[in-house]
């Protein structure tokens, strides 16, 4: 099974107009198909914009046209992130394919909690108890006859759920962080993380090591963001994983020793390719050994770090493998 193109093809590519993760996959994917195809047109349909050129800065790079009108037709596609599925509500005859950036998000989305809100908290109730059973799942996402997982962990849940036409298409980080040359001798007994991932419990870790420096990502361009990255020899990760992130990879490349939770895609070693005993539970009684592991990585920086080299062999070759994803899953038609 292939998603079918030819020559006549519009796809739409469905982005929010924010500067995040997401929207960049989606760039990337938009900008990838174009090449890939000689198909009609690849336009972006921003989200919830209101001015007549909604394209933010960091996306420019990638010179892509937009609309803010789509062809509902049988040869056209709009392709869309997880947690706008209610765009599909009023298109009838254009081929939908989801691109799944995360599974959590899905449920917890504010798009679908806008359209069903008690349902939605009755979701949100039942996912976070870790429940197989999710309202409306089934019913809902097997009518939608294309679904694309940027990672294992989407993969996995996705073919779990019975959701038919599911690709694996991975995704890849920003070239310009494999384009950055790590110094180990400019590396500090710094310790890098980002408050709005898994705060709360990184903060435990923290209260419990004064011994140990700290350096939150927050507020800052990517420039400072790599910056810091450069400088620091671990980067500590406990957030949730709702898909394959970025920072984890971005950090490793960057010459960092990575430490995260299990939660989400973290538990999949093949959404984070990190030694078994870099991750770790989010329990109180784990903080002993998280600090020793901190502790160590400072201390052995240069021979612990080489640890994570598989890890960035791993996320070098992504753009490679995220290319061969895309010639599995469209097929191209030329006219005759």
């Amino acid at each position: 099974m292939h998603i079918p193109l030819t020559p006549d093809t519009t796809i739409y590519v469905a982005v929010s107009a924010n500067v995040t993760g997401g929207p960049r996959d989606l760039h990337k994917l938009a900008y990838d198909l174009r090449a890939l195809y000689k198909v009609k047109k690849v336009l972006m349909y921003y989200i919830g914009a209101t001015s007549e050129k909604p394209v933010p800065a960091p996306y420019a790079q990638y010179g892509l046209d937009y609309t803010q009108k789509i062809e509902d037709s049988e040869e056209n596609i709009l392709i869309i992130p997880e947690i706008y599925t209610h765009l599909f509500s009023d298109l009838r005859r254009i081929q939908k394919v989801i691109y799944w950036l995360s599974v959590d998000n899905y449920y917890l989305s504010a798009a679908y909690f806008r359209r069903h809100p008690l349902m939605g908290r009755v979701n949100k109730w039942i996912f976070e108890r870790g429940s197989s059973y999710y309202l409306w799942f089934e019913q809902e996402l097997k009518k939608i006859p294309y679904h694309l997982a940027q990672g294992y962990y989407v993969y996995d849940h996705l073919l779990k759920k019975g959701v038919p036409g599911v690709f694996y298409l991975i995704n890849h980080i920003d070239p310009k962080a494999l384009e950055q040359k790590v110094d180990i001798a400019m590396k500090k007994d710094i310790v890098a993380y980002t408050p709005k991932r898994g705060y709360a419990f990184t903060k435990k870790i923290i209260d419990a090591s004064p011994d140990i420096t700290f350096v939150p990502i927050i507020n800052m361009n990517y420039e400072q963001m790599v910056h810091v990255l450069k400088e620091a020899k671990v980067f500590l990760d406990f957030g949730h994983h709702p898909g394959k992130d970025q920072m984890p990879r971005e950090s490793a490349i960057l010459g960092c020793c990575v430490i995260t939770g299990r939660r989400g895609a973290a538990k999949f070693f093949e959404d984070i390719a990190i030694p078994e005993d870099c991750k770790f539970t989010e329990h109180d009684s784990d903080i002993p050994k998280i600090r020793e592991k901190i502790k160590n990585f400072l201390h052995n920086y240069e021979s612990e770090t080489k640890k994570f080299d598989g890890y960035r062999e791993k996320t070098r070759d992504e753009r490679k493998v995220h290319l061969a994803c895309l010639h599995e899953i469209f097929s191209f038609t030329p006219r005759a």
